[in-house]
């Protein structure tokens, strides 16, 4: 199974990423999300953009994505934690972006099966941004139930219970904890702090416990341009991918390139490697 992962968008993307994905003869097409830019600017033009794609294709919201700039702002400070509203906002958001995607699955706590690969892809807590606590919790909890990490955990568990038999691979958009906190650990704070979530970890080490093979998770949030991160790691037989190369669309070698990963699956082997194509 060939799977391409594109990393946290930010407004990079347009006509010629449909044009050049499609003609890659892919089986699945993978998003990080974090659509628009840092304003949120372009969110549902970039979303209508992708629904034109014909490969079959996921995408899980990012921290950006379903809320307001200011909002993510006052989560990433712990302020403000209940915000009048915000559950009803967020909801509304994430109706008119489902609706911009079109054909594009946005995941969110759920199973998206793919019995001709043997393989159920599982899309962990939409909006991860943060471990020290669950992030959005409002508006995630009100959406899907969960209002913190333990509850989120077992949501996952139920998921991993229910997907068929096969392998999974989980894809969200904060990677998960456990990882290191060091320079060149995937999903990092700057070297000082480990910013993956806790409850993604915990559903993979159930999954694994459980006997289930899990080829890869796949996640993007902590950018790795300017940064030594290692964008994967193979840690207990499973493939982390950190595919979030912002900007992903850049000039390299004279010519301008547009960045995303690609993981072929095959048996008893995963291989990721980054692609560049113009």
């Amino acid at each position: 199974m060939r799977i391409a992962v594109v990393g946290d968008i930010h407004r990079h993307w347009g006509p010629r990423d449909v044009e050049l994905l499609d003609g890659r003869g892919l089986d699945l097409v993978l998003f990080t999300g974090d659509l628009g830019d840092m304003l949120h600017r372009g969110t549902l033009e970039v979303a209508r953009e992708i629904s034109r794609l014909r490969t079959p294709a996921v995408l899980v919201p990012g921290n950006h994505d379903g809320t307001h700039p200011l909002g993510v702002l006052a989560e990433g400070l712990g302020l403000l934690r209940r915000r009048p509203g915000a559950s009803r906002r967020a909801e509304r958001r994430l109706d008119a972006l489902r609706h911009a995607l079109g054909p594009v699955a946005l995941g969110g706590y759920s199973l998206h099966p793919f019995p001709r690969h043997g393989l159920t892809l599982i899309v962990g807590r939409p909006h991860g941004m943060d471990e020290r606590w669950l992030t959005f919790g409002q508006a995630v909890g009100a959406l899907h139930g969960p209002e913190d990490h333990a509850s989120s955990a077992a949501l996952l568990r139920r998921l991993v219970d229910r997907a068929p038999e096969g392998d999974l691979l989980f894809l969200a958009h904060d990677g998960p904890a456990g990882l290191g906190a060091g320079d060149r650990d995937p999903f990092t704070f700057y070297g000082r702090r480990d910013m993956g979530d806790p409850d993604l970890a915990d559903a993979v080490a159930y999954a694994l416990d459980r006997g289930r093979r899990v080829p890869a998770v796949v996640a993007g949030h902590l950018h790795h341009v300017g940064t030594d991160r290692d964008w994967w790691v193979r840690r207990d037989g499973v493939v982390t991918v950190n595919a979030a190369r912002v900007p992903r669309v850049f000039e390299h070698e004279g010519r301008t390139v547009r960045h995303h990963v690609e993981i072929r699956i095959g048996a008893g082997r995963v291989d990721v490697e980054q692609i560049l194509l113009s």
